[in-house]
């Protein structure tokens, strides 16, 4: 605790890391710090001190202290929060965090009763019903889909309790969207806007994702009454000061009715497709609305902005009347020839330009330099999934530029490979990164070494990497896809953990991971299960079970017999 003798906030650091690894204070400063009258920051500091002590350390504690934990942490989902309006985020993702990683190393052979507590607490309010939706959102998505658990074992118990508790847990959330929709209604009939938008909060979490009728009672935002609270709220966030809080809530309000109008635009679109179907199919329909139509059309053709987001499709008519009132005649020869042109023409003339020129910028890129030093640069770009989406690219581009090798220079192969092993030094923490680089690096090393044995240098040059263990490469290559034991549909992957093991040393890692603590859990005993009755061996009963009657020098039949 010497560096609290510097107010620098390098010796703060370390003496809060300190407190973390080393102090028998960590878990009391960390309910003392959580306490709901501080400020957020420090209570948030607190929960991480009690969040380490959970993962770092539970296998360390006594039962006295577990139980401690345990018992405070549920503490603060009753009553350890402001309200759920009020209440910022990051404090109560950490307290839902604490009863989560509790869940992971007790649940359900230690703590059976956790699903009724949490049940218990919901119903204490709209608060504390959002803290228990929390722990079942994050438990669900460590369990079953990020799968990151440490333990595999452990993994398996929870996805087996919840798939137990499956009926029971959803007849929860069921009974939790009836409650808060009916006390929604009932707090909108009587203009209570803030006690409504709590339990509208709690709808929104519950039915996220799922059927439409399960999502139908969102709908009622919509009403006027709904909306006319959202527009007041709106109009004093706008008045108000310029804090964090009325930008965050603006921005959340701006990309609701920015999907909203993208949805506006994508039903005129397929109202304009209808439209054009008519008129070819029942143009008698239209005839009595046809000024109507042309009038509306008339002011989309002066409003670019409106006319952006629409289709214009035409074909010419064989019949020439139809063809003239359609627009599609320009003019008619002195001989009677009639001179035709599609009537988007004026829409589609100032386009051609830039189309043009973008056509010729494409071609250029087909030059073999120009693929060597551009498309092949994406791999590396910082955009996962810009580089996803173009290893298939670069992959159908390789192939391409091994046919016509007679064009590449040895230094544009030995740039190509550098690129895709650059792009696996910065994406390869990524796994579908990772793997889909890994199969492109090996491709292209098998694509160009027949005709370009320099590219084997690009390997040695990396660290940790000799001109041996190369030659070991390639013979382990040659090797593999020779050998007949080794079916074609796992050879892709053999050849792959080769390659990998080859350059292990570039693959990037996240800094969060490179030197990230490790985290123990301990396996609980099995969860029970009902044995099954033995049958006991013919050998091992003294009994008579027919069997001497059966093999006997005279058997009756069904009849009465006697059989010999």
């Amino acid at each position: 605790m010497q560096y609290l003798c510097n107010g620098s906030p390098f010796c703060g650091f370390l003496t809060l890391r300190l407190v973390k690894e080393e102090s028998e204070l960590a878990v009391g400063c960390g309910f003392y710090l959580a306490h709901r009258d501080r400020e957020p920051v420090v209570r948030h500091l607190g929960l991480q001190l009690l969040e380490h002590a959970i993962r770092y350390k539970w296998n360390d504690l006594s039962v006295q202290q577990k139980v401690y934990i345990k018992e405070n942490s549920m503490q603060l989902v009753a009553e350890g929060t402001l309200d759920l309006l009020s209440e910022h985020l990051y404090v109560k993702d950490k307290v839902s965090r604490l009863v989560v990683e509790m869940m992971k190393r007790e649940w359900p052979q230690h703590w059976p009763g956790l699903l009724e507590e949490l049940h218990q607490l919901s119903k204490r309010g709209p608060t504390q019903t959002e803290l228990v939706l929390f722990v079942f959102l994050r438990i669900a998505e460590d369990v079953a889909t990020l799968q990151n658990l440490e333990s595999n074992q452990r993994r398996r118990d929870l996805y087996q309790a919840m798939t137990a508790n499956m009926e029971s847990v959803f007849g929860f959330f069921l009974s939790l969207l009836e409650e808060n929709y009916t006390q929604y209604k009932a707090h909108v009939g009587q203009q209570d806007s803030v006690t409504a938008l709590c339990h509208c909060r709690v709808m929104q979490i519950v039915s996220r994702k799922g059927k439409a009728d399960e999502r139908r009672p969102l709908l009622l935002l919509f009403a006027e009454a709904p909306m006319s609270a959202v527009f007041n709220a709106a109009d004093q966030a706008v008045m108000g000061p310029l804090s964090e809080h009325n930008y965050r809530f603006l921005k959340t309000l701006t990309q609701t009715k920015d999907s909203r109008s993208r949805a506006v635009k994508n039903v005129r679109r397929h109202g304009c497709s209808l439209m054009v179907k008519i008129a070819r199919d029942y143009p008698d329909i239209l005839i009595e609305a046809f000024d109507f139509i042309n009038s509306v059309v008339d002011s989309l053709s002066h409003n670019p902005q409106e006319l952006s987001q629409m289709e214009k499709r035409s074909e010419f008519p064989s019949d020439h009347d139809k063809a003239e009132r359609g627009g599609f005649v320009l003019e008619r020869s002195e001989g009677g020839a009639v001179v035709c042109r599609n009537p988007a023409t004026p829409h589609v003339m100032p386009l051609l330009h830039q189309l043009f020129c973008l056509a010729r910028l494409f071609n250029s890129l087909w030059h073999p330099e120009a693929i060597t030093n551009v498309s092949v640069g994406v791999l590396w770009w910082q955009d996962s999934g810009a580089c996803l989406k173009a290893v298939g690219v670069v992959g159908q581009v390789l192939r391409w530029l091994a046919g016509e090798g007679q064009h590449l220079s040895p230094e544009a192969v030995q740039q190509v490979m550098m690129a895709v092993l650059r792009g696996l030094h910065t994406h390869g923490q990524h796994d579908a990164n990772q793997s889909a680089l890994l199969s492109l690096g090996l491709a292209t090393y098998e694509m160009f070494r027949p005709n370009f044995p320099n590219i084997k240098e690009v390997l040695i040059g990396l660290p940790g990497v000799t001109a041996e263990d190369v030659q070991s490469f390639e013979e382990k290559l040659q090797a593999s896809n020779q050998n007949p034991n080794i079916k074609s549909s796992k050879l892709e992957k053999v050849k792959k953990d080769v390659f990998k093991k080859l350059i292990t040393e570039i693959v990037g890692r996240n800094i969060g991971q490179a030197f990230k603590k490790e985290v123990h859990m301990n396996n609980l005993p099995p969860m029970f299960k009902a044995p099954r009755p033995k049958q006991p061996r013919v050998d091992d009963t003294d009994a008579d079970i027919g069997l001497c009657s059966l093999f006997g020098p005279e058997v009756a039949d069904t009849n009465g017999h006697q059989v010999t």
